[in-house]
């Protein structure tokens, strides 16, 4: 479609609706149609002061609501509530002891004397009371403990 044919569909179709909006106004004037309009029921407040002669001054006592208002409040924000922060429960101690070691290459393992009094033999990376057996040397254990590595030395029984 060329911009001559677009420009006059366009001049058309507004000629048409404004045909249209005629069309509508003779109609509506012709045609009138009455229809009552419904009255707000009035208050009784606002018909004795239709009915009164004069303008009617509010009564004193009607701003009472407004003087009990706090104008002169401070203008910055009071500061923020404390928030009282609970820190966590110590850690437990780790209660285990190592009586022994078995070393071997891929395959070492420790002999530890568990909090009940059983004993236990653990190998690299199994767990003790919540700790993960690290490493096991000829004379320790390294295991970890919440987070952070703990070493037990090798205790000697006599």
């Amino acid at each position: 479609m060329t911009p001559t044919k677009l420009n006059q569909l366009w001049w058309m179709t507004a000629a048409a609706f404004m045909l249209l909006a005629g069309a509508v106004a003779v109609i509506a004037t012709v045609f009138r149609v009455d229809i009552p309009l419904r009255e707000k029921k009035r208050s009784s407040a606002s018909t004795t002061m239709a009915s009164s002669s004069g303008p009617v001054s509010p009564k004193l006592n009607d701003f009472s609501p407004l003087w009990s208002v706090d104008l002169r409040r401070p203008l910055y924000d009071p500061p923020p509530k404390q928030v009282v922060v609970v820190p966590p429960p110590p850690p437990k101690p780790l209660n285990v002891h190592l009586v022994g070691t078995a070393i071997e290459p891929g395959h070492s393992a420790g002999m530890f004397i568990m909090a009940g009094g059983q004993m236990e033999l653990k190998a690299v990376g199994e767990l003790i009371d919540d700790a993960q057996l690290l490493d096991v040397n000829e004379d320790s254990a390294t295991l970890l403990h919440n987070g952070s590595p703990v070493t037990i030395k090798l205790e000697k029984t006599n």
